[in-house]
């Protein structure tokens, strides 16, 4: 039962690049699985009009992401008020590390005047901003968006996804 409720192909996902989005996280509609997905790994879901969540636990060739390698994250400044990414171990917690490097958020990703970003994640200590990845093994994405505009809410899959590039692998 816990396996199939931390199934990725269970629920109603729409992909944006290398990120998905399962659309009844948070909604009285949800389903037996995203509910249940939810109470083990979400602990809250917002409805999509106020948040919605994009996991990606692949780059965007669609190599599993590891920990034992180094990526970038790029991208435009997605449509909402606020955004994050936050980086989870394979056990759905956050990744303990020195730096205390656990999201990066619409500020501390410092866009350039465009809106656009670059995010380093490696278990390697990176100038900012960056993530904190493990030493080695499996590892998620959460892209959040908070009050995402009316569009994007409506249509997720709409979303001009950040690329997740792998930059270094041993």
């Amino acid at each position: 039962a816990v396996w199939t409720s931390r199934s990725p192909v269970l629920g109603d996902f729409v992909r944006a690049g290398a990120w998905r989005a399962d659309l009844s996280a948070g909604s009285s509609d949800a389903g037996l699985y995203t509910r249940a997905r939810v109470a083990l790994v979400g602990l809250l879901a917002l409805d999509r009009r106020e948040t919605v969540y994009f996991v990606a636990d692949s780059d965007d060739e669609g190599r599993r992401l590891d920990g034992a390698c180094s990526y970038i994250i790029e991208g435009a400044a997605p449509a909402a008020r606020w955004w994050s990414i936050t980086a989870y171990g394979a056990d759905f917690f956050l990744i303990d590390n020195p730096a205390r490097r656990y999201s990066v958020n619409a500020k501390s990703a410092q866009p350039d005047a465009g809106g656009r970003f670059r995010i380093a994640v490696s278990s390697r200590q990176q100038p900012a901003p960056y993530l904190a990845a493990p030493a080695s093994g499996p590892f998620m994405l959460n892209l959040r968006l908070y009050n995402p505009s009316a569009a994007l809410a409506q249509d997720p899959a709409t979303l001009a996804a950040p690329s997740i590039r792998r930059e270094g692998c041993p």
